[in-house]
């Protein structure tokens, strides 16, 4: 097909080329003025301040799992602990 029609694979070549072309040179006015209009200073870094420090929780040791409750919910999904907890981890698996 290139060789049937190559004046017009020419043109869609260089209209393809017009349009991804770079950005154009700003006008010498704006150039001029941005010359005469340095940016300001940048602002000074944030200073940060030291946390307290933090206890670290004492290590937990083997947990007893037929001390957790367990159950189903009535949705059918299986849990193990409290169902109040403030922590909810969710686990999502597909076995096949």
């Amino acid at each position: 097909m290139l060789k049937q029609f190559p004046v017009l694979w020419a043109l869609l070549l260089s209209a393809f080329l017009i349009a991804c072309g770079g950005e154009t040179a700003p006008p010498p006015a704006a150039v001029e003025e941005a010359a005469a209009n340095p940016p300001a200073a940048a602002p000074a870094e944030p200073t940060i301040e030291a946390a307290a420090p933090v206890e670290a929780a004492p290590a937990a040791g083997p947990v007893d799992l037929a001390s957790l409750p367990a159950g189903v919910t009535a949705d059918g999904a299986f849990y193990l602990g409290s169902p109040d907890a403030p922590v909810t981890v969710s686990d999502y698996s597909n076995f096949l």
